[in-house]
């Protein structure tokens, strides 16, 4: 009985410490120097595709893996807007929005493809409006 009460606790033990490691805005990142990242949403700033890794970008650090942009979408929150094939945004980082470029609070430059603008600057405005609880939808 000892062995069958140790497994499951072992099991229990297993998944909680999954479901913490992969709780929502936690991405858990292997670099491609085999580290183990674990980076909370408000730290990321962009993502940015580069050949056939992806470039993250901190405050004061950037990490980079193997894994595709493609695989990170699903797994961060609306916080996050994809610009362009090759570009993934924290829109809470935006400091200035400047006709076809943003800039994020870190210095980094952005540029969004043309036929995208309309709808980058109308999904930017909605958030920066619900987050002070204005609805402004004619914008």
């Amino acid at each position: 009985q000892f062995p069958r009460k140790m497994s499951s606790f072992i099991r229990e033990y297993i998944n909680r410490q999954v479901k913490e490691k992969t709780a929502p805005g936690l991405l858990v990142v292997t670099d491609t120097e085999k580290s183990r990242h674990y980076l909370r949403e408000p730290e990321i700033f962009s993502l940015e595709s580069e050949n056939k890794y992806t470039v993250i970008y901190l405050k004061d650090t950037v990490i980079r893996t193997k894994e595709l942009l493609k695989t990170f979408e699903p797994k961060l929150s609306s916080v996050f807007l994809r610009i362009s094939r090759f570009n993934i945004i924290n829109m809470s980082k935006i400091a200035h929005f400047k006709e076809q470029e943003l800039i994020l609070t870190n210095g980094q430059h952005i540029l969004i493809p043309s036929r995208k603008i309309p709808d980058i600057h109308k999904a930017v405005y909605r958030f920066f409006d619900c987050k002070k609880g204005h609805d402004h939808t004619g914008s």
